[in-house]
């Protein structure tokens, strides 16, 4: 399940969230940014909060848009942990595709 940055901000008391990526909705004037819902904070066990702190300071590098090669380093270093994951799947294509062409919006 997917929730705004609003939703989170309220929530993130009760539940474990990471983000996903920064959306622009048909209508939008701005982007948003967009978190997965994992599980109720009481619920979620040690390694999965910590994936998910993980992961948001990989998203953190990612939102920067800053240096590729040093991003790609770290989100491989997060794929090597959570081969499997999607979200993270999807953003080192998008990387690896800006890399290749600097000069494209990935």
């Amino acid at each position: 399940m997917l929730a705004s940055a609003a939703v989170r901000a309220r929530a993130e008391q009760v539940f474990l969230f990471r983000s996903v990526d920064s959306i622009r909705p048909k209508g939008f004037a701005e982007a948003i940014e967009v978190s997965e819902l994992r599980s109720e904070l009481a619920q979620a066990n040690e390694a999965e909060i910590a994936m998910c702190r993980r992961w948001d300071e990989v998203f953190t590098l990612i939102a920067k848009d800053g240096a590729v090669e040093t991003t790609l380093a770290r989100l491989t270093g997060f794929l090597l942990d959570y081969p499997a994951d999607g979200i993270a799947q999807f953003h080192a294509r998008r990387l690896r595709a800006a890399a290749q062409n600097p000069g494209e919006a990935a």
